[in-house]
């Protein structure tokens, strides 16, 4: 029961729960800024199952509900414990990204977490100054940082199969990651009770922790599955039920 419910604790730390290393910033390179984007729907609404451990312990769902009118954007997650992972927990987790839209992807301006109607974590954007805002301190703010809720769908927008490796910096509004993203190939994923074509993206940091994406071609290229994975080599999943 203590390996479940330190499992378990994962869930109300955030959706993406990882073990966070400070590190000094690092320049992205132009690898994407000449794709083309693509276009995603003005509205979308995502539900997956969360998972964590290496049997895939079920915590409950998160619901992604994606926005964006106007060249600007607004992702949503709302993250709740399930059946009996319910008994030990309680409350929402409840994560917000808004920025723009541009040629290179998207460009977030505000991150937030809550956990419990509680602030736990921030990220201002301040892309003039070049500085990323967070409730731990200020960093130097790298051309194409996304935060954990926007990664993914920056990926969506613009990664294909011959897309060389590229830096990339992701934040959960208290400390700031830096990985070494790359096209690992072409998968087949069981959504459901379907199996589908995917495109694995595997974002690295020198062996530490990993940030996982299958994007889904017949699904507008929206992530399928996002996995991330702790320096303690916990694994937390997210995968598409609908």
């Amino acid at each position: 029961m203590n390996k479940t419910l330190r499992l378990v604790s994962l869930l109300m730390a955030g959706v993406l729960a990882w073990s966070w290393v400070g590190a000094g910033a690092i320049e992205a390179r132009a690898g994407q800024s000449a794709m083309p984007l693509r276009s995603l729907p003005a509205q979308v609404r995502l539900v997956y199952d969360v998972l964590t451990g290496k049997d895939g312990l079920r915590l409950g769902q998160a619901v992604y509900t994606w926005q964006a009118e106007g060249g600007r954007y607004r992702l949503e997650s709302v993250a709740e414990a399930q059946g009996m992972t319910s008994l030990f927990l309680g409350g929402r987790v409840v994560e917000t990204s808004e920025g723009r839209l541009d040629g290179q992807g998207l460009v977030p301006e505000r991150f937030t977490h809550l956990k419990k109607e509680k602030l736990k974590g921030s990220a201002r954007f301040d892309w003039a100054g070049s500085q990323l805002i967070l409730t731990r301190g200020i960093e130097p703010l790298a051309k194409g940082t996304q935060d954990v809720l926007s990664f993914p769908f920056h990926l969506a927008l613009t990664v294909t199969e011959n897309t060389a490796a590229w830096p990339m910096s992701v934040t959960n509004g208290r400390y700031l990651k830096h990985y070494q993203f790359q096209v690992v190939g072409r998968e087949r994923l069981r959504v459901g009770k379907t199996t589908m074509d995917v495109l694995h993206v595997r974002g690295s940091r020198a062996g530490e922790d990993t940030l996982d994406v299958w994007l889904a071609p017949e699904r507008g290229w929206l992530p399928a599955r996002i996995r991330t994975q702790d320096d303690k080599d916990v694994p937390v999943e997210l995968v598409l039920v609908s």
